[in-house]
């Protein structure tokens, strides 16, 4: 096989899994790849007659290979080897829906016989070469046939039944360059080196073989014995009806795996093939690693025209989804059956009765990417590399800092995102980090940082390295502290400069200039300067600061100049060389140049800047704060506002316009299209014009902003409980509403380049905060005003408001507006207008209507007078417009506690949040995990578009909206076809095109008998199965490492851990093989909150004293650190340390630190393997044989860095709601024994 079609092969191999949805993925076992680990080779008990039967064979280490649970019934493989000294011998028993159906000829094509109904097995023939073999794969050497690569111990095998003519074929290559045997011309074995026999089965739903390959034909040294240990893999290919080609990755089943990996391209993940010296294998030995199988005890059969994607769904006689049995999946056409555990979507056992079942077939559906908006990453879209992307969420663009290898730019609030980049000179991102910051500044080797609202909360200066944003010490400390005397209202950074020399930074509160060794974090000395802000170093040593509206030029601290002509509100300034910039933040708002002695120079930017809303004009600043010169010559300005989130860029000798950097979108990114006008995108309350053609989008109008303190405000760029929408009413004029989280709820109508506020819902003093509009925030701290518009000024008068509070709509939020200007409101009210003045709309309270359909936590009017309602209780149901009920999910999970659920994805509901639109006959929903789901109108499920981001696997385009909650979905009509799209992101407005949605056709459909024998045989095999997992997860401490029994943890993008435990006199020993591709490092500055930064090792038991205890250990901070954690200690009578959140707290007795604990790691190929030894006096244990007790373990996983936040953790017992949280300390702290489960000493 040459390189080139290997490679293709690979594309394949992963264009199809990807897109292969699979059953309940929840549950790792239900993908059958690589569930064995090794594989056991007997001797052959006699003379082995090759007549296709096995019925002379010992078949006690026989595994049993499947592709995904659901077509486990129709399509797996028992796969056996035996040997002698003379031959191997390979047989299996195979359900095949499409039995020996191979096309393939041996003649023209034999290295293409695997495209079929096929086995393909490979093993390496020398047992010297030891196992697992890791250096070995296609991409090591040059092309087919490399000369550097001459290995013949490496044997790849195909074994197929040619149908055209009903004999047996053997195909062989050698190495990972696939080079041809001598013995074996084009790959193809002679017949007469090896004897082989297909037998079908009678029914038709399978077929046997068997196959004696004599050891000479392989071109093995010396033959296999018993007691060789070595490197193998197998793989069973299913065919189309027409065996001309395989069905795709829904046919592939691989197995005997010790790894992911694709076994054709290296040899590092095949499994192991032990040669027992003896036959009649304890199955124990077999199954060993193996998870119990998911039940799966009933059938349900039907027929595909095609080889298609489809989903079955089964319905209750009230018209209620109650199970999903093929969730958009992969199926081959003809007759098909499923196997299922006769369970509804919640895992609970459906009752004897009949259902009717309804199906789809379709062409794959899925969300293309097409562009980003508000957001000028390269690519706009987060990236594993950390490049992609651009910009935080919850923050606006603050500061910028230039030195010789790039340029630094922060945002005061970052929780999605990155608060601080790094980019090179043409805004091409480096690196981003989740600190956030007002200010910044760097020597080239540190970056310092300061300020920022949001998630960075120190006072103090943030330290992180220049080259990838890791976070240090200086001094043997986290963060530079202001100098002695303030305290932290006083203390708080208004300015930072770096001249390479000292480190400056202002505090206005105390009217002082602190400056600071840049390498030791030292304080140097203060300068007394009149409420000085921003600072810039001069090439000569000087040091420009803004002081009280002005710019003082000190030297050696002492003013030398004064600058205060052509300023106005001074935000932002620096220096190249001994030339000042001012960017001016008042009615200028441009930037000021000046000389190094304060002589005006020019201007950079229009003066007046670009309008605060209305035509966008680039060549305007808007609200500038830090700026930056970089040593191309260009300046960097952080425009401090949103709509949009700006950094511009200029010539700063010509003042030229150059360029403009956009982003990052809000919590969350949302975007909407108005199907009247399919050309313009709403982003961030921003009007975008859309170049279908080429897929860019430019600024066209920023559609409002509040400008007086009592405006009305903009709605919210991202919000929860309704984004942003505009539309075209029946009058023909376009409007806009929506929410700005709790406070604000408005319908807006447009005016040339504006969206003007009619009337809106205004809060007084939410949970975020006061409403910005003085008598109301004076006089109420929690009060909701209707408000409507009665002079056009778009601001509040008293006159204009009216108390909602005890009324029937005091519950405001706009659900819908429909094309007459009725407006729905959550309350399940409905206000129609009064009068209507130039396209403006008048509503009376007083006749607000009493909505005769459900309204619900999201809810959709259809238009043909029904509802599609989705409740915070979990049920999603479509009702007629006379209010009955015409299909219904019930039981989805909400989102706050579908965390330990595992990833979502096709059918798998849970975590479902807001409707985000209608298009044609499909309804989409957001997810707060991502994956937005497809419904028809008339409730049949279609499928589940993009990854679930808490995959970990490749960050990217076809990640959706993290902590979903809404979004966009519709119809659009461009170039006069119709095409459908989604928006979302997560710091990125994001586009994907729908695809497939046009194919879907109906099946027959019919109905399904449960009997009462059925469901009684669910019943049964659930009770097993539950059984089989509490045994498989029992924790042993054994007498010593090298044969302590081990427990597996396995996520779902392949990250998890091993772990074993024992014990000798003193101490606790315990080994983790952790998956993970970041190291045992955790750089948290607070040891106690070890859990914040991840890459921890997690063990929680119980102790002689009933108390229970979690150890954490880590490389912290380059050092190995325990953390011990009693929530509870006997006899305690000292203070508690306490964590407290919104959320509530959790307290410990004590903390203990085991510092220099003794610790080893080694790096794997996937990861790493630790082993720590903890002193059992510190747990107070004493661990004697035969002993149980309460005990979990679990791993952190973390940043390459170790510091932020977690990324995920896991456990093998607890999987409750707190286990699984990452950003509340005291559910991160929280221990729960109750969820732990049992372990016992050997």
């Amino acid at each position: 096989m040459s390189l080139h079609r290997l490679a293709a092969r690979s594309a394949l191999f992963l264009t199809c899994l990807v897109t292969l949805p699979v059953a309940l993925p929840a549950l790792a076992n239900d993908n059958g790849r690589g569930r064995h680990k090794q594989l056991y080779a007997v001797p052959a008990p006699g003379k082995v007659t090759i007549d296709g039967k096995l019925d002379d064979w010992d078949l006690s280490g026989q595994i049993e290979m499947f592709v995904i649970q659901a077509t486990r019934g129709t399509m797996n493989a028992k796969f056996a080897i035996m040997y002698d000294a003379d031959a191997l011998y390979l047989g299996a028993d195979v359900n095949d829906p499409n039995p020996m159906m191979n096309m393939r000829s041996p003649e023209t094509d034999p290295r293409m016989g695997w495209n079929a109904d096929s086995c393909q097995f490979r093993l390496t023939t020398d047992p010297k070469i030891g196992y697992p073999i890791l250096d070995e794969s296609t991409f090591k050497y040059k092309g087919e046939g490399d000369p550097t690569e001459n290995r013949d111990d490496i044997v790849h095998l195909t074994l197929w039944h040619y149908t055209e003519t009903g004999e047996p074929q053997l195909a062989m290559q050698l190495g990972m360059t696939y080079r041809d045997p001598k013995n074996a011309p084009r790959g193809l074995v002679p017949q007469n080196q090896f004897q082989a026999k297909y037998l079908k089965r009678p029914d038709g739903t399978g077929y046997s073989f068997e196959y004696r390959i004599p050891w000479t034909t392989l071109n093995a040294k010396a033959p296999l014995k018993a007691g060789d240990v070595v490197a193998s893999t197998v793989q069973f290919n299913y065919s189309r009806p027409d065996g001309q080609a395989t069905a795709g990755g829904a046919a592939w089943a691989y197995d005997l795996m010790r790894e992911a990996g694709f076994p054709f391209q290296s040899t590092k993940c095949w499994g192991k093939l032990v040669f027992s010296p003896t036959g009649k294998v304890d199955r124990k030995l077999v199954l060993e690693g193996v998870p119990p199988d998911r039940p799966l005890p009933l059938d349900f059969t039907y027929t595909l025209p095609e080889d298609t994607e489809c989903t079955i769904q089964l319905f209750n006689e009230k018209n209620e989804n109650v199970r999903i049995i093929v969730p958009q999946q992969e199926r081959l056409g003809g007759p098909n059956t499923e196997r299922w555990d006769g369970c509804d979507d919640n895992g609970n056992l459906l009752p004897a009765g009949t259902y009717r079942w309804r199906g789809i077939y379709h062409k794959p559906v899925k969300a293309e990417y097409r562009f980003s908006v508000h957001n000028s990453g390269q690519p706009a879209y987060p990236t594993v590399d950390g490049k992609g992307g651009w910009g935080a969420d919850h923050g606006s663009p603050r500061a910028a800092c230039a030195f010789d290898d790039g340029v630094l730019l922060a945002w005061d609030g970052s929780e999605f995102g990155w608060g601080v980049i790094r980019t090179d000179f043409a805004g091409k991102k480096q690196w981003g980090c989740n600190f956030d910051g007002t200010h910044l500044a760097t020597d080239g080797t540190t970056v310092f940082s300061a300020g920022g609202h949001g998630f960075t909360k120190s006072v103090g200066i943030q330290l992180m390295t220049a080259k990838e944003a890791r976070p240090i010490q200086l001094g043997g400390k986290d963060e530079i502290a202001a100098p002695p005397g303030g305290d932290d209202k006083t203390n708080v950074v208004t300015g930072l400069a770096c001249d390479g020399k000292t480190l400056f930074a202002s505090y206005k509160a105390r009217n002082l200039v602190g400056r600071f060794d840049p390498k030791s974090g030292a304080v140097i000395g203060t300068w007394e300067v009149p409420a000085p802000e921003r600072l810039a170093a001069l090439a000569d040593g000087r040091l420009a600061v803004i002081s009280a509206g002005k710019v003082l030029v000190l030297k050696d601290g002492k003013p030398e100049t004064t600058i205060a002509e052509k300023l106005d509100e001074p935000a932002g300034i620096a220096a190249a060389e001994n030339t000042i910039f001012v960017a001016n933040a008042g009615k200028l708002m441009n930037v000021s140049v000046f000389d190094g002695a304060g002589k005006y120079l020019r201007s950079i930017g229009k003066e007046g800047g670009r309008p605060a809303k209305g035509k966008y004009d680039p060549l305007g600043i808007y609200m500038p704060g830090g700026i930056a010169v970089d040593k191309t010559g260009q300046l960097w300005v952080a425009e401090t506002t949103d709509a949009p989130k700006r950094i511009s860029v200029w010539d700063s000798k010509t003042g030229a316009f150059k360029n403009e950097f956009f982003g990052g979108s809000d919590y969350f990114a949302y975007g909407f299209i108005d199907p009247a006008k399919p050309d313009e995108v709403l982003v961030h309350n921003v009007l975008w014009k859309i170049d279908w053609k080429n897929y860019k989008v430019t600024p066209i109008t920023t559609v409002w902003r509040k400008t007086e303190p009592t405006m009305v405000p903009e709605l919210g760029a991202g919000s929860y409980a309704a984004s942003p929408k505009i539309f075209t009413a029946a009058n023909g004029r376009q409007y806009l509403y929506g929410n700005k989280y709790a406070h604000y709820s408005g319908l807006h109508y447009r005016d040339g380049d504006l969206f003007k506020p009619a009337m809106s819902m205004i809060r007084s003093y939410p949970y975020i905060g006061p409403a910005g509009i003085p008598f109301l925030d004076e006089a109420s701290k929690d009060y909701k005003y209707f408000w409507q518009d009665q002079n056009g000024d778009q601001c509040v008068q008293p006159e204009e408001i009216t108390p909602l509070k005890g009324t029937p709509v005091e519950n405001f939020n706009i659900v819908k507006v429909f094309p007459d200007l009725s407006v729905l409101l959550s309350s399940g009210y409905l206000l129609k207008p009064v009068s209507m003045e130039n396209g403006v709309p008048k509503y009376d309270l007083a006749k607000a209507e009493k909505y005769p359909l459900p309204v619900g936590y999201s809810s959709l009017p259809l238009d043909d007078g029904g509802i599609v309602t989705y409740t915070d209780r979990g049920t999603l149901a479509r009702y007629g417009k006379e209010g009955q009920p015409l299909w219904s999910y019930t039981g989805i999970t909400r989102w706050q506690n579908a965390l330990n659920l595992g990833v979502t994805g096709p059918g798998k509901l849970w975590g479902m949040t807001q409707c985000m639109g209608k298009g044609g006959d499909f309804l989409v929903y957001q997810t707060y995990f991502g994956p937005n789901h497809v419904f028809r109108t008339d409730g049949m499920y279609v499928g589940a578009l993009l990854k679930d981001g808490r995959l970990m696997l490749n960050r990217g385009q076809d990640e959706g909206q993290p902590e979903g909650q809404g979004g966009y979905f519709g119809r659009l009509s461009i170039d006069g076809k119709d095409r459908y799209f989604t928006i979302g992101g997560g710091q990125d407005a994001r586009v994907w095109e729908v695809t497939g949605l046009d194919t879907i056709k109906d099946l027959p459909g019919g109905t399904y008998v449960l009997t009462p024998e059925l469901a009684a045989k669910a019943e049964q095999a659930q009770r097993e199965y539950k059984m089989a997992i509490a045994a498989a997860n029992r924790i042993v401490i054994g007498k010593d490492l090298a044969t302590a029994k081990a427990v597996e943890k396995e996520l779902e993008n392949g990250h998890g851990f091993k772990a074993k435990t024992a014990r000798d006199s003193t101490s606790l020993l315990v080994e983790y093989d952790v998956v993970s591709p970041t190291p045992l490092v955790n750089a948290t500055p607070d040891p106690k909150l070890l859990f914040k930064g991840g890459n921890c090792l997690d063990i929680q038991l119980e102790n002689d004293r009933g108390e229970p205890v979690r150890v954490l250990v880590t490389q912290h901070q380059g050092k190995p650190l325990a953390t011990v954690y009693f929530p509870k200690v006997k006899d305690f009578k000292g203070e508690p340390t306490v964590f407290n959140s919104p959320t509530g707290k959790e307290s410990f007795d004590e903390i203990r630190f085991l510092e220099n604990v003794p610790l080893t790691t080694e790096k794997t190929d996937k990861g790493f393997r630790a082993k720590v030894s903890i002193p059992l006096e510190a747990l107070r244990l004493k661990l004697d044989p035969g002993e149980k007790l309460k005990m979990d373990v679990g791993y952190i996983f973390g940043n390459a860095q170790g510091v932020g936040k977690a990324v995920r953790r896991a456990y093998l017992a607890n999987n409750s709601f707190s286990a699984n949280v990452l950003d509340d300390i005291p559910n991160e702290a929280r221990l729960e024994p109750k969820e732990w489960g049992e372990a016992t000493v050997e």
